[in-house]
Order: structure tokens, then C-alpha cells, then sequence
């Protein structure tokens, strides 16, 4: 059986220098299926906790950069995260669930 982390590494295609999104969803989005027991509600309970709040930090910073080249639209869907980012968004993931 695979680990929340490894389910999540399969939503992405790393390039060597980045990971970046296969599919359309944000990384909340691309976490929901991840958490055990899954589903949106159970996804964000786990997405509001403390151990979240560093992946909280690069959503926010991915949404910012997105709303500067759309004009204002908050959402986001192909994104690309540094090696480092992937890593805290898989160890906060494990750690909070």
C-alpha cells in the first residue's frame, strides 16, 4: 500500500530542478485524495491544522503570483513546485495525517 506522500509524488512530474502539477488541480485539490479516509471535508480538516501552515504559506505565494499574470483570478491549476517545497508539502502531509 502506498504512503499519503508517494500518492501525492503521482500527481506530479519532476523534471530534476522542479515537480510540476500532471493535473489541473491545486495542491489542496491534488492532497484530497490523499488523506486517509479521504474526501474534501476530511482533506480540510487536515489543511487547516498547524502542521499545514507551511504549505498554507506556498499556496498563498502560488495564488499571488497567479492573480498578477490573470488580472485578479485567485485560482490556480498547473503549478510547479521547487524540490524543497515538495518536500515540506509531503512531510506536512505524513505528519498531519
Amino acid at each position: 500500500m502506498e504512503t499519503p506522500s508517494q500518492q501525492l509524488s503521482k500527481k506530479y512530474k519532476f523534471d530534476g530542478e522542479y515537480y510540476h502539477s500532471i493535473t489541473t488541480g491545486s495542491m489542496f485539490e491534488n492532497m484530497i485524495s490523499c488523506v486517509p479516509g479521504g474526501g474534501c471535508f476530511k482533506a480540510f480538516d487536515v489543511w487547516k491544522t498547524q502542521q499545514f501552515y507551511k504549505v498554507r504559506a506556498i499556496d498563498e505565494k502560488i495564488k499571488e503570483k497567479y492573480r498578477k499574470q490573470s488580472g485578479g483570478h485567485s485560482g490556480y491549476t498547473f503549478h510547479s513546485l521547487s524540490i524543497h517545497e515538495m518536500n515540506t508539502f509531503c512531510t506536512c502531509l505524513e505528519n498531519a495525517i
